[in-house]
């Protein structure tokens, strides 16, 4: 992680409060920024503890998350003007026992919409969610001048509010604000299809990086943005309030790749022959222990779980035993993060598989046009001819394609797909 040398060596006790905490990005973003914090999860489930925690002040600053953005502000002896503009708090620092209370959230959101180029003047915004972030996010839209904002949610707190089925099919924008889409379980809130006037989505869920919304997003070619932008432009800021120290654009932008880099799996797609195993073995020589070390191969683990070769399954069991194995080994690696994923070829053809993948998964196509060089191989049940391949090339080509996050020829060698891949992570 990149460090800054700074001249005052004290510590600065920082946190995170929030209920039900188990992973967060937060702690990476400001133990790589400064070596002074000390970086602590406050998982509070009481209002006594939250009491005591307060009452005890012994910490110098803290990040706030659900539910207690809204909760927290009874504690402030200070609050920031967004603060009582929003209502909302997600930065509280303590200044020799006076709690200062920001909302940095709102700078946050701006710069992910400045980042990814997201008009919202005279746009109709649908926000899901009336929570916290729904209301930081609403005063933000506000402020430069969306046309219509409406929230959809499960329980009504407005009279303007809507259920989420029926909200007015007419935005142009839908924005994710509840905590929607973390798990796997997860279900739909709403259906994008529904939307015709639909342009981007974006989610404020970070972790996964696609959640089933932007998932759906992308299959209809929407734009899909993920809430990391926020969640690294918000610490930019707050970090800033809380040593008093302008970091440098530069360190941002590397800090935010490189988190990525290390968070998110390079998932290798494309055709039987398309050289995706060959590719993960050379990968190998280029990756290091600070980057990516784990390597899947959904084929192998099948294989490994089985004891029978892929060539077996479809002679004893037939290709609908097959696939059922597929989806086993892919479910297997839903909580990986950060390592290299070559797939069957049949694998991101199966919506449900490229789903799970997706949530932390970069998909890099390796396409393969010529098909001269085919020699028949009895383990590759499904191809026994230069025609057969072809006529997979005709109907899985379009899937891998809009699937696909990067596409790149299958000639391609391992240290340009990783300089490409990371210029293209870099750039999401």
């Amino acid at each position: 992680m990149i460090k800054k040398k700074e001249k005052n060596n004290k510590t600065i006790k920082g946190g995170l409060l929030g209920l039900g905490i188990k992973s967060s990005y937060s702690e990476d973003i400001y133990s790589s920024l400064s070596p002074r914090i000390e970086y602590t999860k406050h998982n509070i489930k009481s209002k006594e503890k939250l009491e005591h925690l307060f009452y005890e002040r012994n910490f110098d600053f803290l990040n706030v998350t659900s539910p207690f953005k809204e909760i927290v502000l009874q504690f402030l002896d200070y609050r920031s003007d967004v603060v009582e503009k929003t209502g909302v708090c997600n930065l509280i620092i303590n200044r020799k026992g006076v709690l200062k209370g920001y909302n940095t959230d709102v700078y946050g959101f701006k710069k992910l919409l400045e980042n990814n180029r997201v008009e919202i003047k005279d746009k109709n915004v649908l926000i899901l969610g009336n929570g916290a972030t729904s209301k930081t996010i609403k005063y933000t839209l506000k402020e430069i001048g969306a046309k219509k904002i409406y929230i959809a949610c499960r329980n009504k707190k407005e009279e303007t509010d809507y259920l989420f089925d029926e909200a007015p099919k007419d935005a142009n924008i839908i924005i994710n604000a509840t905590p929607c889409g973390k798990q796997i379980s997860d279900k739909r809130l709403v259906y994008l299809k529904q939307y015709k006037n639909l342009e981007t989505v974006i989610d404020i869920v970070y972790n996964p990086y696609k959640t089933l919304l932007l998932v759906d997003a992308k299959e209809l070619g929407k734009g899909a943005i993920s809430g990391f932008d926020m969640l690294v432009n918000q610490a930019k800021q707050a970090i800033s309030l809380v040593t008093n120290t302008v970091y440098p654009t530069f360190l941002w932008e590397n800090l935010r790749t490189e988190i990525l880099c290390s968070k998110l799996n390079l998932v290798i797609i494309g055709l039987p022959t398309a050289g995706k195993t060959k590719m993960c073995k050379e990968l190998k020589k280029f990756l290091t222990n600070k980057t990516k070390t784990a390597f899947y191969d959904t084929d192998k683990i099948i294989e490994s779980v089985t004891k029978m070769t892929i060539r077996q399954i479809f002679l004893d069991y037939g290709e609908k035993r097959f696939r059922t194995y597929e989806r086993w080994a892919v479910y297997g690696l839903k909580k990986i993060k950060g390592a290299v994923i070559a797939t069957g070829g049949g694998v991101p053809i199966d919506k449900h598989n490229y789903e799970l993948l997706s949530r932390n998964g970069f998909f890099v196509y390796l396409k393969k046009t010529k098909f001269d060089d085919f020699k028949a191989d009895k383990n590759r049940p499904l191809l026994k001819s230069k025609e057969d391949l072809e006529e997979l090339y005709k109907k899985r080509n379009p899937i891998y394609e809009k699937r696909a996050d990067l596409t790149l020829s299958s000639n391609v060698d391992a240290e340009t797909l990783l300089k490409e891949a990371f210029n293209a992570i870099d750039n999401s």
